[in-house]
């Protein structure tokens, strides 16, 4: 495999795992696994190759009928020709009223299947913090998988045009950090960093950085949409900054690269995915490679 080297960085053959991938129905469009094969079916244009997508159900996240059980046994079967692709299961604890008895049923049946949980407040309508996922978060703790956590805007967001975007009342950063201290061996991962860009997606690696100073918990970020907007890559840059000098040293291991594919420039928005996923990926490690050109390499990997 070729791979380009600038200034000594490696910018290809690293092996990619995307921490936060969907397939199924999402609006009106439907997402089957060849909208995400074609990531893994051969390398990215600067010669990376994405060994691992972690996959979970748009459809059982969106359909408010399917329960948990159904719905990522769906997933589990669809997903099965590609063994690049690892299941999250779906978590709806307000179809349950906190049991995950299903859940319980579905990992009896397909042991050591799935790695994770995937919870969605904004879209079951509960707030991140409220004891209806305690029972699931210890669930999780007993399989020894983490559980994601779609995460949004702590603020008021402002856009070119006037209008404004409301913050989040269900699935902000401090929310989920509340729920992390309550199973504080947990691994719990913000998606998204809190929002896409500025104060938001700071506001969510504050409160990370928070939870290692004090030890009281166990998050993570992924970096999907954040700084989606531009090449450029300042929110992930300054979050490795502050990782790089917490109370317990280097936690940069705590922010996970996710893309959230087929979503958004991956799929929903139409054009060449393919390169799309490519140019994330490159402006990534560029921006790593300008801001700390001294460990780029250690960074990247």
């Amino acid at each position: 495999m070729n791979v380009v080297s600038v200034n000594s960085v490696s910018f290809g053959g690293n092996r990619i795992i995307d921490s936060h991938v969907h397939i199924g129905k999402w609006g009106n469009k439907e997402y089957p696994v060849s909208s995400i094969g074609v990531f893994t079916n051969r390398p990215l244009e600067n010669g990376d190759t994405v060994e691992k997508m972690f996959v979970s159900s748009l459809e059982c996240i969106n359909d408010k009928g399917i329960n948990e059980y159904a719905g990522n046994k769906q997933l589990l079967s669809e997903i099965s020709i590609d063994p690049k692709l690892m299941p999250v299961a779906v978590a709806k604890p307000n179809m349950t009223n906190g049991n995950p008895e299903l859940l319980e049923k579905l990992f009896r049946e397909f042991p050591n299947k799935f790695i994770g949980l995937k919870f969605h407040p904004e879209n079951i309508g509960i707030p991140a913090n409220n004891s209806v996922y305690d029972n699931y978060v210890s669930f999780a703790r007993k399989y020894s998988i983490p559980c994601l956590f779609h995460s949004a805007s702590t603020y008021d967001v402002t856009y070119q045009d006037g209008s404004v975007g409301k913050h989040s009342e269900l699935s902000r950063p401090e929310q989920i950090y509340e729920l992390a201290r309550r199973h504080k061996d947990t691994p719990i991962i913000m998606a998204h960093m809190g929002g896409n860009s500025g104060k938001n997606a700071q506001e969510a690696v504050d409160i990370l950085v928070d939870s290692i100073n004090k030890g009281n918990s166990t998050m993570y970020v992924d970096i999907s949409w954040v700084n989606a907007d531009t090449s450029a890559k300042p929110d992930i840059v300054l979050a490795i900054k502050k990782l790089q000098n917490t109370d317990k040293g280097d936690m940069t291991h705590r922010i996970l690269f996710g893309s959230d594919a087929p979503l958004g420039c991956f799929g929903e928005y139409g054009g060449d995915t393919f390169k799309a996923y490519s140019n994330v990926v490159q402006d990534v490690k560029t921006a790593i490679k300008e801001a700390f050109p001294d460990s780029a390499d250690e960074l990247i990997d």
